[in-house]
Protein backbone atom coordinates (compact mmCIF):
# COMPACT_ATOMS: atom_id res chain seq x y z
CA UNK A 1 0.00 0.00 0.00
CA UNK A 2 1.62 3.06 -1.36
CA UNK A 3 1.59 5.65 1.55
CA UNK A 4 -0.33 9.01 1.00
CA UNK A 5 0.17 12.52 0.28
CA UNK A 6 -1.24 13.43 3.98
CA UNK A 7 0.81 10.52 5.56
CA UNK A 8 4.02 12.03 3.78
CA UNK A 9 3.11 15.20 5.09
CA UNK A 10 3.11 14.35 8.80
CA UNK A 11 6.11 12.53 8.48
CA UNK A 12 8.01 15.71 7.92
CA UNK A 13 6.63 18.08 10.19
CA UNK A 14 7.93 15.55 13.24
CA UNK A 15 10.82 17.35 15.16
CA UNK A 16 14.28 16.62 14.96
CA UNK A 17 16.50 15.99 18.32
CA UNK A 18 19.88 17.42 19.03
CA UNK A 19 23.52 15.71 19.43
CA UNK A 20 24.52 16.40 23.59
CA UNK A 21 26.88 18.91 23.65
CA UNK A 22 29.56 19.08 26.58
CA UNK A 23 31.03 22.55 27.19
CA UNK A 24 34.42 23.82 27.34
CA UNK A 25 34.46 24.90 30.62
CA UNK A 26 32.93 21.55 31.71
CA UNK A 27 35.71 19.84 30.04
CA UNK A 28 38.21 22.03 31.54
CA UNK A 29 37.40 21.12 34.92
CA UNK A 30 37.86 17.26 34.36
CA UNK A 31 40.98 17.42 32.99
CA UNK A 32 42.04 19.35 36.15
CA UNK A 33 40.36 17.02 38.46
CA UNK A 34 42.26 14.17 36.17
CA UNK A 35 45.80 15.95 36.26
CA UNK A 36 45.64 15.94 39.71
CA UNK A 37 44.40 12.60 41.00
CA UNK A 38 47.47 11.52 38.62
CA UNK A 39 49.88 13.20 40.47
CA UNK A 40 48.63 12.37 43.87
CA UNK A 41 48.87 8.48 42.57
CA UNK A 42 52.44 8.98 41.58
CA UNK A 43 53.12 10.81 44.71
CA UNK A 44 51.87 7.77 47.16
CA UNK A 45 54.19 5.43 44.93
CA UNK A 46 57.40 7.31 44.96
CA UNK A 47 56.67 8.37 48.86
CA UNK A 48 59.66 6.66 50.95
CA UNK A 49 57.49 4.75 53.70
CA UNK A 50 58.26 5.60 57.02
CA UNK A 51 61.35 3.11 58.31
CA UNK A 52 60.20 0.47 60.78
CA UNK A 53 62.59 -0.35 63.99
CA UNK A 54 63.34 -3.92 62.28
CA UNK A 55 64.34 -2.28 59.19
CA UNK A 56 66.41 0.53 61.35
CA UNK A 57 68.04 -2.56 62.59
CA UNK A 58 69.02 -4.07 59.60
CA UNK A 59 70.56 -0.70 57.60
CA UNK A 60 72.68 -0.41 60.51
CA UNK A 61 74.39 -4.31 60.16
CA UNK A 62 74.55 -3.54 56.84
CA UNK A 63 76.41 -0.42 57.25
CA UNK A 64 78.98 -2.13 59.91
CA UNK A 65 79.39 -5.06 57.45
CA UNK A 66 80.05 -2.42 54.65
CA UNK A 67 82.59 -1.14 56.52
CA UNK A 68 84.04 -4.11 57.67
CA UNK A 69 84.69 -5.06 54.16
CA UNK A 70 86.25 -1.62 53.25
CA UNK A 71 88.44 -2.64 56.21
CA UNK A 72 89.28 -5.37 54.63
CA UNK A 73 90.34 -4.15 51.05
CA UNK A 74 92.45 -1.54 52.60
CA UNK A 75 94.39 -4.21 54.40
CA UNK A 76 94.63 -6.88 51.97
CA UNK A 77 96.03 -3.62 49.68
CA UNK A 78 98.36 -2.31 52.04
CA UNK A 79 99.32 -6.20 52.00
CA UNK A 80 100.13 -6.34 48.41
CA UNK A 81 101.67 -3.01 48.53
CA UNK A 82 104.52 -4.69 51.23
CA UNK A 83 104.69 -7.85 49.23
CA UNK A 84 105.12 -5.84 46.11
CA UNK A 85 108.99 -5.24 47.11
CA UNK A 86 110.06 -8.48 46.91
CA UNK A 87 108.37 -9.03 43.72
CA UNK A 88 110.21 -6.55 42.01
CA UNK A 89 113.42 -8.12 43.41
CA UNK A 90 112.72 -11.42 41.47
CA UNK A 91 111.77 -9.80 38.70
CA UNK A 92 114.66 -7.74 38.48
CA UNK A 93 116.69 -11.47 39.09
CA UNK A 94 115.31 -12.72 36.14
CA UNK A 95 116.18 -9.44 33.83
CA UNK A 96 119.65 -9.57 35.12
CA UNK A 97 119.93 -13.65 34.79
CA UNK A 98 118.10 -12.91 31.39
CA UNK A 99 120.28 -9.90 29.99
CA UNK A 100 123.28 -12.04 31.59
CA UNK A 101 122.47 -15.19 29.17
CA UNK A 102 122.36 -12.80 26.03
CA UNK A 103 125.85 -11.16 26.90
CA UNK A 104 127.33 -14.57 27.58
CA UNK A 105 125.46 -15.51 23.76
CA UNK A 106 127.07 -12.08 22.80
CA UNK A 107 130.56 -13.09 23.74
CA UNK A 108 129.71 -17.05 22.14
CA UNK A 109 128.80 -15.43 19.17
CA UNK A 110 132.20 -12.94 19.32
CA UNK A 111 134.50 -15.89 20.26
CA UNK A 112 133.27 -17.73 17.25
CA UNK A 113 133.27 -14.42 15.34
CA UNK A 114 137.24 -14.46 16.12
CA UNK A 115 137.64 -18.24 15.80
CA UNK A 116 136.54 -18.04 12.47
CA UNK A 117 138.81 -14.73 11.79
CA UNK A 118 141.88 -16.46 13.01
CA UNK A 119 141.32 -19.63 10.57
CA UNK A 120 140.65 -17.29 8.16
CA UNK A 121 144.59 -15.34 8.69
CA UNK A 122 145.83 -18.95 9.05
CA UNK A 123 144.40 -20.68 5.90
CA UNK A 124 145.58 -17.34 4.31
CA UNK A 125 149.02 -17.39 5.75
CA UNK A 126 149.50 -21.44 4.84
CA UNK A 127 148.18 -20.18 1.38
CA UNK A 128 150.89 -16.90 1.20
CA UNK A 129 153.39 -19.47 2.52
CA UNK A 130 152.62 -21.89 0.09
CA UNK A 131 152.48 -19.43 -2.78
CA UNK A 132 156.03 -18.38 -1.73
CA UNK A 133 157.15 -21.60 -1.33
CA UNK A 134 155.89 -22.24 -5.20
CA UNK A 135 157.77 -19.08 -6.39
CA UNK A 136 160.89 -19.87 -4.62
CA UNK A 137 161.10 -23.50 -6.85
CA UNK A 138 159.72 -21.59 -9.75
CA UNK A 139 162.58 -18.84 -9.21
CA UNK A 140 164.97 -21.97 -8.42
CA UNK A 141 163.47 -23.65 -11.45
CA UNK A 142 163.63 -19.90 -13.06
CA UNK A 143 167.18 -19.56 -11.77
CA UNK A 144 168.30 -22.99 -13.31
CA UNK A 145 166.56 -21.95 -17.01
CA UNK A 146 168.26 -18.95 -17.13
CA UNK A 147 171.49 -20.35 -16.05
CA UNK A 148 171.08 -22.75 -18.97
CA UNK A 149 169.61 -20.26 -21.18
CA UNK A 150 172.64 -18.54 -20.32
CA UNK A 151 175.08 -21.47 -20.53
CA UNK A 152 173.61 -22.39 -23.90
CA UNK A 153 174.09 -18.64 -25.47
CA UNK A 154 177.59 -19.12 -24.24
CA UNK A 155 178.24 -21.79 -26.43
CA UNK A 156 176.20 -20.48 -29.37
CA UNK A 157 178.72 -17.42 -28.68
CA UNK A 158 181.39 -20.08 -28.97
CA UNK A 159 180.44 -21.22 -32.09
CA UNK A 160 179.45 -18.36 -33.51
CA UNK A 161 182.78 -16.67 -33.07
CA UNK A 162 184.64 -20.00 -34.13
CA UNK A 163 182.50 -20.03 -37.19
CA UNK A 164 182.64 -16.35 -38.21
CA UNK A 165 185.67 -16.39 -39.22
CA UNK A 166 184.97 -18.48 -41.88
CA UNK A 167 183.09 -15.26 -43.27
CA UNK A 168 186.28 -13.30 -43.41
CA UNK A 169 186.99 -13.91 -47.03
CA UNK A 170 183.18 -13.41 -47.82
CA UNK A 171 182.79 -9.82 -46.28
CA UNK A 172 184.77 -6.96 -48.15
CA UNK A 173 185.49 -3.36 -47.93
CA UNK A 174 184.69 -1.79 -51.17
CA UNK A 175 186.72 1.66 -52.24
CA UNK A 176 186.65 4.38 -54.28
CA UNK A 177 189.38 7.00 -55.31
CA UNK A 178 188.51 8.61 -52.56
CA UNK A 179 188.77 6.07 -50.42
CA UNK A 180 186.60 3.66 -48.29
CA UNK A 181 182.47 4.42 -48.79
CA UNK A 182 181.13 0.66 -47.71
CA UNK A 183 180.65 -2.73 -47.14
CA UNK A 184 179.80 -5.66 -48.92
CA UNK A 185 179.80 -9.15 -49.06
CA UNK A 186 180.62 -11.88 -51.97
CA UNK A 187 177.55 -14.01 -52.89
CA UNK A 188 177.76 -17.39 -54.99
CA UNK A 189 176.18 -16.46 -58.29
CA UNK A 190 175.16 -18.90 -61.11
CA UNK A 191 177.99 -17.27 -63.06
CA UNK A 192 180.82 -17.01 -60.38
CA UNK A 193 181.25 -15.06 -57.26
CA UNK A 194 179.59 -11.39 -57.14
CA UNK A 195 179.58 -8.54 -54.51
CA UNK A 196 176.08 -7.31 -52.95
CA UNK A 197 175.98 -3.93 -51.33
CA UNK A 198 173.93 -0.80 -51.87
CA UNK A 199 172.85 1.58 -54.46
CA UNK A 200 174.12 4.34 -51.98
CA UNK A 201 177.72 2.52 -52.32
CA UNK A 202 177.62 1.18 -55.60
CA UNK A 203 175.25 3.48 -58.19
CA UNK A 204 175.12 1.98 -61.62
CA UNK A 205 178.19 4.62 -63.39
CA UNK A 206 180.37 3.95 -60.05
CA UNK A 207 184.43 2.81 -60.20
CA UNK A 208 185.48 0.86 -57.88
CA UNK A 209 187.51 -1.35 -56.24
CA UNK A 210 186.85 -4.09 -53.72
CA UNK A 211 189.78 -5.15 -51.24
CA UNK A 212 189.42 -8.95 -50.70
CA UNK A 213 190.73 -11.49 -48.21
CA UNK A 214 192.66 -14.02 -49.65
CA UNK A 215 193.23 -16.08 -46.66
CA UNK A 216 191.51 -15.71 -43.32
CA UNK A 217 194.35 -16.87 -40.97
CA UNK A 218 194.17 -14.35 -38.93
CA UNK A 219 197.35 -11.80 -38.47
CA UNK A 220 198.92 -13.90 -41.33
CA UNK A 221 196.09 -12.69 -43.43
CA UNK A 222 196.42 -11.53 -47.15
CA UNK A 223 193.88 -9.03 -48.78
CA UNK A 224 194.19 -7.74 -52.50
CA UNK A 225 192.63 -5.04 -53.81
CA UNK A 226 190.07 -6.02 -57.06
CA UNK A 227 188.68 -3.93 -59.90
CA UNK A 228 185.07 -3.89 -59.74
CA UNK A 229 182.31 -3.46 -62.27
CA UNK A 230 178.19 -2.56 -61.30
CA UNK A 231 176.01 -4.87 -63.28
CA UNK A 232 172.73 -3.72 -61.61
CA UNK A 233 171.12 -1.13 -59.15
CA UNK A 234 168.52 -2.32 -58.74
CA UNK A 235 165.93 0.78 -57.89
CA UNK A 236 163.49 -1.90 -56.37
CA UNK A 237 165.33 -3.52 -53.88
CA UNK A 238 168.09 -0.62 -53.38
CA UNK A 239 170.81 -3.58 -53.87
CA UNK A 240 173.64 -3.36 -56.51
CA UNK A 241 175.30 -6.09 -57.74
CA UNK A 242 179.19 -6.28 -58.57
CA UNK A 243 181.24 -8.46 -60.51
CA UNK A 244 184.92 -8.88 -60.00
CA UNK A 245 188.09 -8.62 -62.64
CA UNK A 246 189.62 -11.31 -60.94
CA UNK A 247 188.46 -14.48 -58.65
CA UNK A 248 190.60 -16.80 -58.90
CA UNK A 249 191.93 -15.97 -55.24
CA UNK A 250 188.19 -15.91 -53.93
CA UNK A 251 188.36 -19.63 -52.11
CA UNK A 252 187.03 -19.60 -48.71
CA UNK A 253 183.31 -19.62 -47.50
CA UNK A 254 180.68 -17.51 -49.82
CA UNK A 255 176.99 -16.27 -49.26
CA UNK A 256 174.80 -18.42 -51.12
CA UNK A 257 171.07 -18.87 -51.67
CA UNK A 258 171.21 -21.31 -49.12
CA UNK A 259 172.24 -18.81 -46.28
CA UNK A 260 169.18 -16.63 -46.62
CA UNK A 261 165.88 -16.40 -44.28
CA UNK A 262 164.01 -14.53 -43.12
CA UNK A 263 164.41 -12.55 -39.79
CA UNK A 264 162.45 -12.79 -37.24
CA UNK A 265 161.48 -9.75 -34.74
CA UNK A 266 162.76 -10.13 -31.34
CA UNK A 267 165.76 -12.16 -32.71
CA UNK A 268 169.45 -11.51 -32.29
CA UNK A 269 171.56 -10.64 -35.10
CA UNK A 270 175.31 -9.42 -35.99
CA UNK A 271 176.51 -6.39 -38.54
CA UNK A 272 179.63 -7.71 -40.22
CA UNK A 273 180.85 -4.48 -41.62
CA UNK A 274 184.02 -2.67 -41.64
CA UNK A 275 184.09 0.63 -39.79
CA UNK A 276 185.64 3.66 -40.46
CA UNK A 277 187.14 5.46 -37.88
CA UNK A 278 189.10 8.76 -38.14
CA UNK A 279 189.38 7.67 -41.86
CA UNK A 280 191.03 4.47 -40.63
CA UNK A 281 188.75 1.22 -41.92
CA UNK A 282 188.62 -1.40 -39.35
CA UNK A 283 187.69 -4.70 -41.12
CA UNK A 284 185.67 -7.30 -39.64
CA UNK A 285 183.82 -5.29 -37.20
CA UNK A 286 181.16 -7.06 -35.84
CA UNK A 287 178.27 -5.56 -33.65
CA UNK A 288 175.29 -7.46 -32.20
CA UNK A 289 172.01 -6.04 -31.94
CA UNK A 290 168.48 -7.38 -32.39
CA UNK A 291 165.60 -7.34 -35.17
CA UNK A 292 162.89 -5.00 -34.30
CA UNK A 293 160.71 -5.04 -36.66
CA UNK A 294 160.21 -6.68 -40.02
CA UNK A 295 157.23 -4.45 -41.67
CA UNK A 296 158.96 -0.81 -41.45
CA UNK A 297 158.77 1.23 -44.56
CA UNK A 298 161.75 3.21 -45.69
CA UNK A 299 161.52 4.90 -49.09
CA UNK A 300 158.23 3.55 -49.87
CA UNK A 301 160.16 -0.10 -49.30
CA UNK A 302 159.75 -2.93 -47.01
CA UNK A 303 162.65 -3.15 -44.60
CA UNK A 304 163.83 -4.47 -41.60
CA UNK A 305 164.36 -2.41 -38.10
CA UNK A 306 167.12 -3.04 -36.42
CA UNK A 307 168.41 -1.57 -33.04
CA UNK A 308 172.16 -1.70 -34.41
CA UNK A 309 174.54 1.54 -35.25
CA UNK A 310 175.69 2.09 -38.65
CA UNK A 311 177.64 4.33 -39.91
CA UNK A 312 179.09 5.44 -43.59
CA UNK A 313 181.87 2.45 -43.71
CA UNK A 314 179.07 -0.12 -42.50
CA UNK A 315 176.30 0.56 -45.38
CA UNK A 316 175.85 -2.65 -47.24
CA UNK A 317 177.18 -4.94 -44.50
CA UNK A 318 175.38 -8.10 -44.21
CA UNK A 319 173.26 -9.11 -41.10
CA UNK A 320 173.67 -12.61 -39.94
CA UNK A 321 172.27 -14.83 -37.34
CA UNK A 322 174.44 -16.69 -34.84
CA UNK A 323 173.95 -20.01 -37.14
CA UNK A 324 175.39 -17.70 -39.83
CA UNK A 325 172.35 -17.33 -41.91
CA UNK A 326 171.70 -14.17 -43.67
CA UNK A 327 168.57 -12.23 -42.71
CA UNK A 328 169.40 -8.81 -44.27
CA UNK A 329 171.59 -6.20 -45.59
CA UNK A 330 172.52 -2.50 -43.60
CA UNK A 331 170.73 -0.01 -46.29
CA UNK A 332 170.59 3.49 -43.30
CA UNK A 333 170.55 4.96 -40.36
CA UNK A 334 166.86 6.25 -38.64
CA UNK A 335 167.16 9.70 -38.38
CA UNK A 336 166.23 10.98 -34.77
CA UNK A 337 167.14 7.48 -33.20
CA UNK A 338 170.26 6.46 -31.50
CA UNK A 339 171.92 3.26 -32.34
CA UNK A 340 168.71 2.39 -34.96
CA UNK A 341 169.22 1.44 -38.78
CA UNK A 342 167.12 -0.08 -40.90
CA UNK A 343 168.29 -2.99 -43.61
CA UNK A 344 167.22 -4.62 -46.91
CA UNK A 345 165.61 -8.30 -46.69
CA UNK A 346 167.89 -10.93 -47.63
CA UNK A 347 165.16 -12.51 -49.51
CA UNK A 348 165.41 -9.46 -52.11
CA UNK A 349 168.92 -10.15 -52.91
CA UNK A 350 167.00 -13.01 -54.68
CA UNK A 351 164.92 -10.66 -56.74
CA UNK A 352 167.99 -8.50 -57.89
CA UNK A 353 169.76 -11.62 -58.61
CA UNK A 354 166.78 -12.53 -60.69
CA UNK A 355 167.06 -9.05 -62.73
CA UNK A 356 170.55 -9.81 -63.53
CA UNK A 357 171.01 -9.75 -67.34
CA UNK A 358 171.50 -12.83 -68.80
CA UNK A 359 174.78 -13.36 -70.61
CA UNK A 360 174.80 -13.68 -74.35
Amino acid sequence: MKPTQSSRRAVRAAPVKKPFRVSWTVAAILCVLGAALLGFSIFQMTRKPEATPQQASGDKELQRLQAQLDTAEAELAAAKEKNKPARTEYETLVADNKEMAERTKAREAKIKEHEAFNRKRITDAQRKLESIKNREEQDTASADKLAAQREEAEKQLVKFQEDVVKLREAVVTITSSGGTIGTGFIYAGPDGPLVITTNEVAPADAQLAVRVRTSADGKKAKASTVKARVLLADKETALSILSLEKTDEIKGTLFNEKFIRDGLAGERVYEIATQVIEGVPMEFSIFDGTISATNRKHDKRTVLQVALPINKGSIGAPLITPDLKLVGVMLAAVEDLERTSVAVPAKDLLKAIGRLPKKP
